[in-house]
């Protein structure tokens, strides 16, 4: 469940998910593949113009959309595919999302979401399954103290 764009290993399988900039295709490589070959699976997802993060879940992909908040895709998504399901950004005040990372070994879920335009770290606390997450709490770590300047990484260590 890494958070920043870039690859990530399916820790279950070992299959190799990257990520493009900007609007870019996410293209699934299987375990071992080298060389200049296809992906196995690639989508461009549907409304999502500046992908800025991602993290990858038990089912889906959540990524980070710019005015809009965290839409999550299945996994096994191919060609443009909708969301198959949202988290609203203006519910919980996101500016302009950057990381994203989904804590499944807490309980309950916890998604941490970036916020490069309001100097933020949102921390959700949700209830329902992925993808129909509903926000129950949340919490917000900012303010001059934080020294947050524009964040857009993000690591949760435990």
């Amino acid at each position: 469940m890494l958070t920043a764009p870039g690859a990530e290993v399916d820790p279950t399988n070992g299959d190799i998910v990257a990520s493009n900039s900007f609007g870019g295709a996410f293209v699934t490589f299987t375990a071992g593949q080298m060389g200049n070959v296809a992906p196995v699976r690639a989508f461009t997802p549907q409304g999502v113009g500046n992908a800025q993060g991602w993290a990858l879940g038990a089912t889906a992909i959540a990524i980070t959309n710019p005015g809009q908040g965290v839409s999550f895709f299945d996994r096994q998504a191919t060609g443009t595919p909708s969301p198959i399901g949202t988290l609203d950004g203006t519910t919980f005040g996101l500016s302009y999302p950057g990381a994203i990372y989904i804590d499944e070994t807490s309980t309950p879920t916890l998604i941490y979401v970036v916020d490069f335009g309001s100097n933020a770290i949102h921390v959700l606390e949700v209830s329902g399954t992925e993808p129909n997450y509903t926000i129950t709490t949340m919490r917000t770590i900012s303010g001059p103290s934080t020294m947050l300047s524009a964040p857009i990484g993000l690591a949760v260590v435990h």
